[in-house]
């Protein structure tokens, strides 16, 4: 069925206007992140593999911290090692290695930030998508630990949407 020109237009207008007024609530600004020198993980380094089967983004949530230091180990081998600014809140990024199935442990630290962190994890055979987010003091950690900042790691077998 053909719309008359007058509600196509009407329809276009609405569309412009809503566009319009998201725009700046969704305005994403990802600035890259800073990769670090300096010791990293006593295993060496995990390589990244753009076919990779575990994607990990790091976010830093901290406007307190607006620029973190990560360091990410995994199974003994420096991931990450950047400096991580908080942007507009909306600022990830994505880091992707061919992990084998199988048990895998990954350790978080931030000297600036003053958080440390470590959890063990188990792959299968399909592709994993996880998120580690940095927080400030207060914020997404559980209630007996509310005071200190520190980082959270979700995994999922599906890409993960952001904000």
């Amino acid at each position: 069925m053909r719309m008359p020109f007058g509600k196509t237009r009407r329809t276009l207008w609405v569309l412009a206007a809503c566009a319009a007024a998201a725009l700046p609530a969704c305005r994403v600004v990802n600035t890259p992140p800073v990769p670090l020198d300096g010791p990293g993980c006593a295993g060496g380094l995990l390589a990244e593999h753009p076919d990779g089967r575990f994607t990990l983004h790091v976010i830093n949530e901290s406007s307190a911290t607006p620029k973190v230091d990560i360091l990410v180990c995994i199974d003994g081998k420096t991931a990450v090692h950047h400096r991580f600014a908080v942007g507009d809140g909306h600022n990830w990024h994505a880091f992707v290695f061919d992990l084998a199935p199988g048990p895998h442990t990954l350790r978080a630290r931030s000297v600036k930030g003053g958080a440390h962190f470590e959890q063990e994890f188990t792959l299968g055979e399909d592709r994993r998508w996880a998120r580690l987010q940095y927080w400030p003091p207060g914020r997404g950690r559980p209630t007996d630990s509310a005071r200190a900042p520190g980082f959270t790691l979700e995994i999922e077998d599906r890409p993960m949407m952001f904000l």
